[in-house]
């Protein structure tokens, strides 16, 4: 089973269907497609770190408190 087999079947739990998914792969092209039907983001590697920040921001309803430098 990989991974996004292992998504689909996480949807079918009635408690789990609204789970948000962010996937992250090395080869986002050759598994996009598939990939996307499932997840509610998908991302690739390297992972840059604003981009993650973001995508778990929106997807989790966050939001971020910074501290001031000084």
């Amino acid at each position: 089973m990989d991974g996004f087999e292992f998504i689909r079947k996480i949807r079918k739990l009635p408690e789990l269907q609204l789970l948000p998914i962010l996937a992250e792969s090395a080869s986002v092209l050759e598994n996009a497609s598939d990939g996307m039907s499932c997840c509610n983001a998908f991302f690739s590697k390297p992972i840059h770190a604003e981009e993650l920040l973001e995508l778990l921001r929106e997807h989790l309803g966050l939001i971020w408190v910074y501290k001031e430098q000084g």
